[in-house]
């Protein structure tokens, strides 16, 4: 299953020649950092609901950055494709280290996520 839907996601965006962000740039931070943060929000409307209104906000100034940089359709929709794929991911490792009770999950989601809120000057 979840390998059909990385295909359904995957394939749009090879068909089109899209390449992927810089790893090293600002839209490639600022798409992650959405994606990663929208995970954590619905991880939270479930684990910790008070929670998610503090994360929301986060994920809402990360986006108002992302679509500072992402000024053209190219460069919008490669960055909406790795929201996509970097909020699977996120929800994938904030599951398992939730429910699969994984220490090291867990230690990356949180270094994953204070890495996002350091670009917002928080930590």
């Amino acid at each position: 299953m979840a390998t059909m839907l990385l295909c359904l996601v995957l394939t749009p965006a090879m068909a089109v020649g899209q390449s992927r962000p810089d790893p090293e740039g600002a839209l490639y931070r600022f798409a992650s950092c959405a994606g990663r943060l929208s995970a954590l929000m619905e991880h939270q409307w479930l684990m910790d609901p008070a929670a998610s209104d503090r994360t929301d906000g986060l994920r809402r100034q990360v986006l108002e950055l992302l679509a500072a940089v992402a000024q053209d359709r190219p460069a919008a929709q490669a960055a909406m494709m790795l929201r996509i794929e970097t909020k699977a991911a996120h929800a994938a490792l904030l599951s398992a280290a939730t429910f699969g009770a994984n220490a090291a999950a867990s230690d990356q989601a949180r270094r994953l996520e204070r890495a996002c809120t350091s670009l917002l000057g928080l930590s």
